[in-house]
């Protein structure tokens, strides 16, 4: 049986999101970026991609089209397990329940996410790379926009606003000795 790791992340709900596979067998990773979504589309439309791809491809008659499908979204394996009703994001069942017809013998996995499996730790990782480096892009466009006409005397009080925003964007860890040593500064300064 094919094992086929998948995962969607997102910032915000809706926000920005991306979403990842991993065919450990294989040694394939893909992931991708969409913008205005939600967690649970990323979560389905990593298993769609994942399938999409397996159809798309020479490995479509891989061990008799028998796949494992590994995801840490309950969301999804308990609606094609239990039949969970799927009232939301009718065009990804649509198109999930069109690959699931393709003669695929899917079993449905659910591990816990965040924790000690490393193929779903990596598909976590690509799927919140894709949409950090693309927020990370668009923000630096956004900041520049933001602070071009932006007087001087303005900027420190901008930064202290935005500090949680500008580390979540550039991929800055909080409580860094420095990053508090700026903070108090930038309080005293905006008093």
């Amino acid at each position: 049986m094919l094992q086929v790791y998948c995962d969607g992340a997102c910032s915000g709900n809706p926000g920005p999101g991306g979403w990842a596979f991993i065919i450990p067998s294989l040694g394939i990773e893909k992931s991708g970026y969409q913008d205005a979504t939600t967690n649970n589309r990323m979560e389905l439309t990593a298993v769609i991609e994942a399938l999409s791809y397996l159809s798309s491809t020479n490995e479509r008659d891989y061990n008799n089209r028998e796949v494992e499908i590994i995801t840490d979204s309950q969301y999804v394996v308990k609606s094609m397990t239990e039949n969970w009703r799927k009232l939301k994001n009718t065009d990804l069942w649509g198109a999930l329940a069109y690959l699931c017809s393709l003669g695929w013998k899917i079993t449905w996995t659910w591990v816990k996410g965040h924790a000690s499996n490393p193929y779903n730790t990596r598909c976590d990782e690509l799927a919140v790379k894709e949409y950090t480096q693309k927020m990370s892009t668009n923000s630096s466009k956004m900041i520049y926009e933001q602070l071009k006409d932006l007087p001087v005397e303005d900027f420190a009080k901008w930064l202290y606003i935005n500090l949680d925003r500008l580390n979540l964007c550039f991929g800055k860890a909080h409580g860094h000795e420095d990053e508090t040593k700026l903070i108090e500064w930038l309080k005293g300064y905006t008093n």
